[in-house]
């Protein structure tokens, strides 16, 4: 701990002498050009940095709406286990071609499943060492993940609402 704080001293005191020495006539022109190069792609980053939080937030409004439903799905499920004679062909024939509507939007929830923390560890990587191209690839691999999800989620709310609709 002490080693510690001896050379976090010794490195903000050779900032200082940096930018106040003789030396800071060269320095500061060089921060600030370096600061004015990398501005617009800081300025990416805060874009598509917000677009992934408001995705974020959109997938946990659809994901809470597709528990709610399906909540309400396995309740008529199991109603319908005590008297399954109520159904009729044509609802067996809805709940067959829904169900498997449904298997097909959670191969595609299956197969995105983990890329994003995958693309936020290798973002976090490329932040830490200041490769902000590379964190802007993964940025846009994680908003490409996000969108599927979404489409995704979105196509399983109108399938529930039918299988919940075709159960009496």
């Amino acid at each position: 701990m002490i080693r510690r704080s001896i050379s976090l001293l010794v490195l903000l005191t050779m900032t200082v002498f940096l930018l106040t020495g003789p030396a800071s006539a060269y320095v500061v022109p060089v921060f600030a050009q370096r600061i004015d190069q990398q501005r617009p792609v800081l300025t990416a980053l805060e874009l598509k940095l917000e677009e992934v939080r408001r995705n974020r937030h959109r997938l946990q409004n659809l994901n809470a709406a597709t528990t709610e439903k399906m909540a309400v799905l396995k309740r008529k499920i199991t109603g319908l286990r005590h008297n399954p004679e109520e159904l009729t062909p044509q609802q067996l024939t809805v709940l067959k071609d829904e169900t498997a509507s449904l298997a097909r939007q959670r191969k595609i929830m299956a197969a995105t499943e983990g890329l994003i923390r995958r693309n936020s560890i290798a973002l976090r990587k490329h932040l830490q060492s200041r490769d902000y191209q590379a964190a802007l690839h993964d940025l846009d691999r994680i908003i490409a993940v996000q969108r599927i999800r979404i489409q995704s989620l979105q196509a399983v709310s109108p399938i529930l609402d039918r299988l919940i609709a075709a159960i009496p």
